[in-house]
């Protein structure tokens, strides 16, 4: 029985320093926007997910709760999902991309052309690459398109919400009879909610 996806991916928390969001805004914003999944990314940390996590448990409530965050490192931001214990704090690419390999993680590259460097050298190690970011203008993510289309990856479409009042604004869709992992791995996804708030260039 094929299974809908619908969630966010690429957001902050609180337990984020540039993000006021809480995890029981998060359950009470998945019950208005019929969310199922959640990838919740905050900076260099996954207390963040682990709390929203144990929150949703609580409440019984029907998330998926990805464990995950974006990390800083050499070459710029990074995100690792999927992952079951904290990212040490790898200044180094290629020893978070080692990390999060033995945890069977996934990593996704958000806002490629945001402080970004030495992308054609590190692309192989990406499962996803982020083709649309709130706070992103029409041609920094065409550029992030074509950067996956040169070498044949996978896209995701981001959030980057730091406010309860920006998570609506980019929502996705996964169909599949697999898992939520294997779907985010190799599945097909389309973004069923997009509203641009652009803060960089």
């Amino acid at each position: 029985m094929q299974k809908i996806f619908r969630g966010i991916i690429h957001f902050h928390s609180n337990f984020s320093f540039d993000s006021n969001i809480t995890v029981g805004e998060l359950i009470s914003f998945a019950e208005e926007y019929d969310i199922n999944f959640f990838a919740l990314t905050d900076h260099d940390t996954i207390e963040g997910s682990l709390a929203l996590k144990r929150e949703v448990e609580r409440k019984k409530a029907n998330i998926e709760v990805i464990i995950g965050a974006e990390y800083y490192t050499n070459i710029g931001d990074v995100i690792a999902l999927f992952i079951t214990k904290e990212i040490k704090k790898y200044y180094n690419f290629y020893d978070l991309v080692k990390d999060v390999k033995e945890q069977d993680g996934l990593i996704f590259l958000p806002h490629p052309y945001r402080w970004h460097t030495n992308l054609d050298e590190i692309v192989s190690f990406i499962d996803r690459i982020e083709i649309f970011n709130i706070s992103h203008s029409d041609e920094l993510d065409r550029k992030a398109a074509i950067f996956a289309n040169k070498y044949n990856k996978n896209v995701y479409y981001g959030n980057d919400a730091h406010s309860i009042e920006d998570l609506p604004n980019s929502i996705v869709e996964i169909s599949g009879n697999v898992s939520l992992k294997e779907s985010l791995k190799n599945g097909d996804m389309k973004q069923i909610r997009k509203k641009r708030m652009i803060r960089y260039e």
